[in-house]
């Protein structure tokens, strides 16, 4: 029947066409995990881990770091509450929090959950400064 594909064999050819790093994440992630419509009042495990990676991507192919990704990550994820990540795989919630750190977004690393640090990030009105402490970790 022409326009079917067969789910076995054509039907996850996007798996093939995903970013390195992203191809890991194959298993939590739509195929439509790199669109920028994203709904923040339906969300699913699997749209919330697409979102995540999509701006990952995003972000370092725009260059963004230090301030200008502070400002970015706050807006793109304005509305966030700690259900939201929550419902997020914990691996990719860790490489949003690694990916922040290493591009000079000071997110704190207490112990607690990283859920907890990401949504201070959004939460807070002021730009978290690094100390000392954090910056020879």
């Amino acid at each position: 029947m022409a326009g079917k594909t067969n789910q076995g064999e054509t039907g996850r050819q996007w798996e093939e066409t995903l970013p390195i790093g992203v191809d890991k994440y194959r298993k939590v992630i739509d195929e439509d995990w790199d669109s920028f419509g994203f709904d923040i009042t339906t969300p699913t495990p699997r749209s919330i881990n697409g979102h995540l990676l999509h701006r990952i991507v995003t972000y370092i192919a725009g260059g963004y770091s230090d301030t200008n990704l502070w400002e970015c990550f706050k807006e793109d994820f304005e509305g966030w509450t700690i259900d939201i990540w929550k419902l997020a795989n914990g691996e990719i919630v860790r490489d949003m929090r690694n990916f922040l750190r290493r591009y000079g977004v000071m997110v704190e690393k207490n112990g607690g959950p990283i859920t907890q640090s990401l949504q201070e990030i959004i939460d807070n009105t002021e730009e978290p400064v690094w100390t000392e402490e954090e910056i020879e970790y």
